[in-house]
Parts: C-alpha cells; structure tokens; sequence
C-alpha cells in the first residue's frame, strides 16, 4: 500500500489531518478520530481514482481503416 505524508494540527476545539500528497482533510474532536476520517477520505478517493481508470479502459477504441 502507498503510503502518504499526514500532517495533524490543533485548531480550537478540533484536530484537522491533512493528507499532503491528496490534498484531502478531515476533522475531529481528536487526534485519532480525524486521523481516523482521512484513512476513510483517502480510501474512498483511492477507489474512486481506480474505477475511473477502469472506466477509460473500458471505452471502445475507434477502429482503424
């Protein structure tokens, strides 16, 4: 599995895990429940980026003549 830079901060009240390389965040009211959304946000991106790779291979290619 790829792995990915997670920065953490305190903001207020809640915790902002950032995935550097996705640009993807997430929040919670701790460190392990935000940290515990962006592993949620980035598999779900993941699967997302793969089905849309699945789809353009799937795409009839026009045939030559």
């Amino acid at each position: 599995m790829k792995e990915f830079t997670v920065v953490i901060n305190k903001r207020d009240s809640c915790y902002i895990a950032r995935c550097m390389e996705l640009g993807i965040a997430c929040q919670g009211e701790t460190e392990e429940e935000a940290k515990a959304g962006l592993i949620e946000a980035v598999e779900a991106y993941m699967e997302s980026y793969k089905n849309l790779a699945r789809a353009k291979e799937a795409k009839p290619k026009p045939a030559s003549l």
